[in-house]
């Protein structure tokens, strides 16, 4: 699940604001409260799998779960620079490298330049088709007039091949606790965390 991160870390530009500009999309955070349920791809000719994201456009919070998995889910809080893996059953979690993920986002960099591509009909909700560059990364986005994301594709750098793109939307508002750890929730420690993905090790 930690790989699968690196690819979903995309979506944590719903939870970084960007200054506007003529040249970049009318809004990067959601105006609301959305969940988006998202064809993935991890590599070419990888199994495609289901991400669900929701989003608390109040606190600005992000919760990643992979049902068709049957995984744990992971909770993103930006303003505390904070990202955490909740393992099956609630019991247990994992603190995630923060600052790496950002980077696998490519839109933290306020100078980061979009490229206007065209328009699409995505989910049922029309999107503006951005291209974003960042070093060797690139990385094509479509988002809605309302910040939502609907879909991503690496097109350069250790991104390529890489995709998700929505097949459900719901903007019913998103209960809060959904975005809150697990009471009683313990850390693991780096030994317990690799014995939690790799129950032979001793």
């Amino acid at each position: 699940m930690i790989r699968r991160l690196s690819l979903l870390a995309v979506l944590m530009l719903l939870a970084w604001p960007l200054p506007a500009a003529a040249d970049r999309p009318a809004n990067i955070l959601p105006r609301r409260d959305v969940a988006v349920l998202y064809r993935v791809t991890d590599r070419p000719g990888e199994r495609v799998h289901e991400a669900l994201a929701r989003y608390a456009a109040a606190q600005r919070l992000l919760r990643v779960e992979t049902p068709s998995r049957g995984a744990g889910f992971v909770l993103v809080d930006p303003a505390r620079r904070s990202a955490r893996m909740i393992l099956p059953g609630g019991g247990e979690f994992i603190d995630l490298p923060f600052a790496q993920d950002r980077r696998a986002a490519l839109l933290l960099d306020p100078a980061t330049p979009f490229i206007r591509r065209g328009a699409l009909r995505i989910a049922g909700r029309d999107c503006t088709i951005w291209d974003v560059h960042a070093g060797r990364d690139s990385a094509q986005f479509c988002l809605t007039q309302d910040g939502i994301l609907l879909r991503a594709q690496g097109i350069a750098g250790e991104s390529t091949g890489r995709s998700l793109e929505a097949i459900r939307v719901d903007t019913a508002q998103q209960p809060v606790a959904l975005f809150q750890l697990p009471a009683h929730a313990r850390a693991l420690n780096v030994q317990d965390a690799l014995r939690a993905f790799l129950p032979g090790l001793r």
